[in-house]
């Protein structure tokens, strides 16, 4: 019988495994504890690897500020969609992944690549609509 200390999973499983990040902001929780009291925290949600997208799963990282303590979540494709179901929004998978193709298709046969300075007024193109328009709708997940 192989002994394991306690609190780590059979199979392993790397902790810093995640890719993009696709949305970060503080929120307040309210904890379950003996006394139940509202907490800050660090959301952060990213892709489970760099080469995927949100579609395949997600990580999300919690940081509570009060005790610089960290906690993630590994959320597979399947639990994804019965969270999106739950939330009504069964198509939203769906919709995510078309809006990424189109982000990322050529715009009149010429494949926008643009440096520092042109980066910077990316959001009057077209490009700039189609990303903001996925950005929308990764946050809205």
């Amino acid at each position: 019988v192989a002994v394991r200390p306690v609190g780590i999973p059979g199979v392993f499983f790397p902790l810093d495994t995640c890719g993009r990040i696709l949305h970060r902001r503080g929120m307040t929780l309210k904890t379950d504890g003996k006394k139940k009291t509202e907490r800050e925290f660090v959301v952060s949600v990213y892709t489970k690897t760099v080469l995927e997208n949100p579609e395949r799963g997600l990580v999300v990282k919690l940081y509570d500020r009060s005790s610089s303590n960290n906690a993630v979540l590994h959320i597979g494709p399947s639990e994804l969609m019965k969270l999106c179901d739950r939330k009504d929004e069964p198509d939203l998978l769906r919709d995510l992944i078309y809006a990424q193709n189109y982000e990322q298709e050529e715009i009149d046969g010429v494949n926008y690549k643009q440096d520092e300075i042109a980066e910077g007024f990316k959001v009057f193109t077209e490009k700039g609509q189609r990303e903001n328009a996925t950005r929308k709708m990764v946050d809205y997940l």
